[in-house]
């Protein structure tokens, strides 16, 4: 499945390229001063509290399909989504772009960023420097690399790229070989994340202990995230006890009728 995702993340990329060349947007960006160096906007809720609480903190996704199980819901307004995240609490909010098998937009992105003043995580399968670009332009404050969708250099060309933009990076793994690739890179704490995904690539079956399984190997002062497979508040105290300082959450928010009162229950602050 995941080359099955890149293969068409290619032919719509290139689709984007043909109608906004990288000299173009390049000037686009420095029109509006995005080259320049600003602040990176770090995740206060996961860097600060997360020792206070019994649970992770959250990063909340804006998701309304998977390839696994298709539609998952409606999302008329995303922005109103992310409010409502980020009012029951949120660290960060999560925003798929990636239209064909998550039915994503870049409008999604653009409407969440305008709603909310936390970090937003821009979530697709980023395999060319062009839309490490692209995101700066979006305004993202976090990118996705998946290990296991790129090579050992473009995984160092990728990272690079991001910080000379100032962007923050949450690098995906799903098992130790992952893992090893991204601690070789030159990784800053408070700035890169390391999520572990506990959903099994192959058999698409989701483990905890995946977590639990990596987590001895973390760089120390890299915080790391759980994805996949956080239902309840429970799971939330397992990966928690793990060691993971966030959670990123989508499905079991956005399928519930009340995704607030959901983030809430997750958080340990609703009954």
């Amino acid at each position: 499945m995941l080359k099955t995702i890149i293969d068409k993340t290619r032919h719509n990329l290139q689709i984007q390229q043909d109608a906004v060349p990288m000299n173009i947007l390049v000037e686009k960006m420095e029109k509006h001063e995005l080259l320049q160096k600003a602040p990176i906007k770090l995740l206060p809720q996961l860097i600060e509290k997360t020792k206070e609480k019994e649970t992770p903190a959250i990063i909340a996704e804006i998701k309304r399909a998977s390839p696994s199980k298709g539609m998952l819901c409606e999302i008329e307004n995303p922005g109103d989504l992310a409010k409502i995240y980020q009012e029951a609490g949120a660290a960060a909010i999560s925003v798929l772009t990636e239209p064909s098998y998550f039915k994503g937009s870049f409008d999604d992105f653009s409407e969440v960023k305008q709603a909310v003043h936390l970090p937003v995580l821009r979530k697709d399968f980023i395999i060319s420097t062009y839309q490490i670009y692209q995101s700066k332009e979006m305004k993202a404050d976090i990118i996705l690399l998946i290990a296991a969708a790129l090579s050992d250099q473009e995984l160092k060309t990728f990272h690079q790229t991001a910080r000379q933009l100032n962007l923050q990076c949450l690098l995906e793994v799903h098992n130790k070989e992952e893992l090893e690739r991204v601690k070789s890179l030159s990784l800053q704490p408070e700035v890169d994340f390391i999520g572990i995904n506990n959903r099994n690539l192959k058999t698409m079956q989701v483990d905890l202990t995946t977590t639990e399984k990596l987590s001895h190997d973390i760089p120390r002062g890299i915080h790391m995230i759980s994805e996949s497979g956080i239902k309840t508040f429970q799971d939330c105290q397992i990966v928690k006890g793990y060691g993971a300082s966030g959670v990123l959450v989508g499905e079991s928010i956005v399928t519930n009728r009340f995704p607030g009162d959901a983030l809430r229950k997750l958080r340990g602050e609703a009954s």
